[in-house]
């Protein structure tokens, strides 16, 4: 009674790596042209996201020019 419930819960749930299997034999078809087009995995945010420009701008008031110039 045991084996059959886990060959069902087997059935049922298979592992990640047989639930990819066929795709990981698929792989053998691929050329090395379309390997090399594959894109590098990174940071997929846009690009403002990840290098910030500070564009904030403070004023400055008129007496911080006017004592630097004297």
């Amino acid at each position: 009674m045991m084996a059959m419930e886990i060959e069902k819960y087997c059935m049922e749930r298979p592992k990640i790596q047989q639930q990819f299997s066929d795709l990981k034999r698929k792989l053998a078809e691929v050329t090395e042209e379309e390997w090399m087009s594959i894109p590098e995995a990174g940071d997929t945010r846009n690009k403002q996201q990840r290098n910030p420009l500070y564009k904030k701008l403070t004023p400055v008031s008129n007496s911080f020019f006017a004592k630097h110039l004297q």
